[in-house]
């Protein structure tokens, strides 16, 4: 490699490190939701979309995430489920969880934030995670 092809590496390299957008995976069954999220976001963050458990997991192992944000009520189990997973994960992502149901106060120790679907609007998630983030 010539030392020409060297630096275009490099900054190839660093202008993609400097414009790399975090990265979100949403797991959620309502797709309206999903896309809703992913379209208002796009901005703040790449999203990809699991609307399974089972699809959470291939994801999961496959890609490396930011933020994981989670729905409790998946058609295949609980969203719980995952956390093992995502906490096993170098680096950890913040898990959000963003659910139908009122969550303990056990439980929500276990996150870094947990919404009610029903007392929260999509621009407010979109505000937690973009605090989330700069935080983060």
């Amino acid at each position: 490699m010539s030392t020409q092809q060297l630096v275009t590496a490099m900054h190839h390299t660093l202008h993609e490190q400097s414009t790399h957008k975090p990265r979100v995976l949403h797991v959620e069954d309502d797709k309206d939701l999903t896309r809703i999220i992913a379209t208002l976001g796009q901005n703040v963050a790449n999203f990809d979309l699991a609307a399974t458990l089972a699809d959470a997991r291939v994801k999961l192992n496959k890609n490396r995430y930011d933020v994981v944000l989670i729905d409790i009520g998946m058609p295949d189990g609980s969203g719980w489920e995952l956390l093992p997973i995502i906490k096993s994960l170098d680096p950890r992502p913040a898990i959000i969880v963003l659910s139908g149901q009122e969550l303990s106060a056990a439980e929500k120790q276990t996150v870094q934030l947990a919404l009610l679907k029903s007392h929260t609007s999509t621009e407010a998630v979109l505000a937690s995670l973009k605090q989330l983030l700069a935080s983060g």
